[in-house]
């Protein structure tokens, strides 16, 4: 793992942002003893289709942590001083190997896809949702591990084809957003925590980028 510098806020206290390793925080979250008072800044992304199918990706065998295991379409650590758009900008290329514009508001939204929409084969469109403080359980070696995160969230809509780029995937999976939750009631053991609360959230969101944008 890179000991890259984070950004981390006291739980309870979201704007108050500071730097922390990365590997020490992970040392600490995962330890007999946990650091119980901070929580790390990640941004997470649902990427649908417009065929109403929800762009997964199923996490590498080397991931320290929920490795092997089926996740969000995106996610990553906030970078000390990065804003999160852009980091979902980067996460995009260096994850999918796709380029995307991230839009702040629904409107902005709207107007982009009026413009882009033939072009959603070679751009995702991402938009902002909000920022939430959520408990979520990491797994190692299969203990599983309570933390908290500052979920900057996102959804988007992509028609083109994947491929992973960094070695942080072992692949993409496409489900429909209708039996996403019947998989996941079937066999939760393999989707990570984040998932399966995230997309509980989201579903009726997606539903409606879908109903709104789709085919």
């Amino acid at each position: 793992m890179n000991d890259e510098k984070i950004t981390v806020s006291p739980i309870g206290d979201s704007d108050n942002l500071s730097s922390y390793s990365r590997k020490n925080f992970y040392d600490e979250q995962f330890s007999d003893n946990p650091k119980n008072d901070i929580a790390v800044h990640v941004v997470a992304v649902f990427i649908v289709t417009s065929g109403g199918e929800v762009l997964l990706q199923k996490r590498s065998s080397d991931k320290r942590h929920n490795a092997r295991l089926i996740d969000k379409t995106l996610g990553g650590h906030i970078t000390y001083g990065d804003d999160p758009d852009y980091t979902v900008m980067v996460e995009t290329v260096q994850e999918l190997l796709t380029p995307s514009i991230v839009l702040r508001n629904t409107d902005d939204f709207a107007k982009t896809h009026s413009l882009l929409k033939h072009y959603l084969n070679t751009v995702a469109l991402i938009r902002f949702d909000k920022t939430r403080e959520i408990r979520v359980t990491r797994t190692v070696d299969g203990i599983p591990h309570a933390m908290t995160n500052v979920v900057h969230m996102y959804v988007g809509l992509y028609d083109g084809s994947t491929k992973p780029a960094d070695n942080e995937s072992a692949g993409m999976l496409y489900f429909k957003l209708d039996d996403l939750d019947t998989e996941i009631a079937a066999t939760p053991e393999q989707f990570t925590d984040d998932l399966k609360t995230l997309f509980k959230m989201y579903k009726p969101d997606l539903q409606q980028l879908v109903a709104t944008y789709g085919a």
